[in-house]
C-alpha cells in the first residue's frame, strides 16, 4: 500500500519539475484597442519598445473596424462586469484579469516583464 503511494508521489513531483505551474496558466495576453485612439497608441508604443511580443505571446485585437474582435471585447467586458457605460480601449486580459486605461495596462505589462526577469519588488528592472 505505502508503495503505490511512493509511485504517486514520485509521478506527481516528475510532472511539477518537467511542466512548471507557470505553464499550466495562461500566458496570453490580449490586447483590445482602436484605430485613432491615443491611449492605445501610448500601450502599443510600449509594448514595441520594450519588445514585449518577443517575451509574452500577445494578440492585439482591434475593435472599431472588425465585428468578431468587437463581439469577443463585448463578451469579456460581460464576463468582468463591466457596464455599457464605461467599455472603451485600451483594454488588456493579463494574467485572467481585465485591466483598463493605458496608464493600469502599461503598470501591468510592466509587472510583468518585472516578474518575468526575475526582479520582482526591485527598481532596477523596467523602469
Amino acid at each position: 500500500m505505502i508503495k503505490k503511494y511512493y509511485k504517486f508521489y514520485f509521478i506527481l513531483a516528475f510532472l511539477v519539475l518537467i511542466f512548471p505551474f507557470k505553464l499550466f496558466a495562461s500566458d496570453k495576453i490580449i490586447f483590445f484597442w482602436g484605430q485613432g485612439c491615443p491611449h492605445c497608441a501610448k500601450v502599443e508604443s510600449y509594448i514595441q519598445q520594450e519588445n514585449l511580443h518577443k517575451l509574452f505571446n500577445i494578440e492585439e485585437k482591434e475593435i472599431n473596424f472588425n465585428q468578431k474582435n468587437r463581439e469577443e471585447f463585448m463578451k469579456i467586458c460581460d464576463e468582468n462586469n463591466i457596464s455599457l457605460g464605461n467599455r472603451g480601449v485600451p483594454l488588456a486580459l493579463i494574467d485572467g484579469r481585465c485591466v483598463e486605461g493605458d496608464k493600469n495596462i502599461i503598470q501591468a505589462l510592466k509587472q510583468k516583464l518585472d516578474e518575468e526577469q526575475g526582479c520582482e519588488g526591485q527598481s532596477v528592472c523596467a523602469p
